[in-house]
């Protein structure tokens, strides 16, 4: 996958919805296509309701299988870990950049059953907008809107509208 992915950032009167008793706040337009790295099924919490399974993805370097061969990547309480074996491969800003844990949220059963489908290794084209979750318990989850951030609020909370899973 040659490409980043695409962002407009939405004004502030950009549109809110219910869903799941919780109130979803459109952030930015965003579309991707990327390699699925890995995926994680939640059950527990208040956010699992909305955002059941997380999906890390990469695209440009960390879409190659010489790259991503060289990692180990996996993932748990909502967070994305790597490590690399190979002491030539130490630059983790290719990673930060070129790849993102992804708390997708399903705008239709089909894309529901699309996502409960990912597969790491599988090429995707997402499309939706990135957004900020308040759930009825006070919690927020929020999507970053940089691609050159890290650890706690890096990851992208997307409301997913379109979803093509490539052969």
């Amino acid at each position: 996958v040659s490409t980043s992915p695409e962002q407009k950032t939405l004004g502030n009167d950009s549109p809110s919805i219910i869903y799941k008793n919780a109130t979803i706040k459109m952030l930015a337009d965003y579309s991707l296509r990327a390699r699925v790295l890995a995926t994680e099924k939640y059950w527990l919490g208040e956010s699992a309701k909305i955002v059941p399974i997380d999906v890390a993805v990469g695209w440009k370097e960390m879409s190659d299988s010489a790259v991503i061969d060289k990692l180990k990547i996996s993932q748990d309480g909502r967070f994305y870990h790597y490590s690399w074996q190979d002491k030539d491969f130490a630059d983790s800003s290719i990673i930060s950049k070129n790849s993102a844990n992804m708390h997708l949220i399903s705008s239709t059963p089909e894309i529901e059953v699309k996502i409960e489908n990912l597969r790491k290794g599988h090429i995707v084209k997402l499309i939706g907008q990135l957004v900020r979750v308040n759930f009825r318990n006070g919690e927020e989850m929020k999507s970053s809107l940089s691609r050159d951030d890290g650890g706690g609020g890096a990851c992208e909370v997307m409301w997913v509208t379109s979803l093509e899973v490539e052969d």
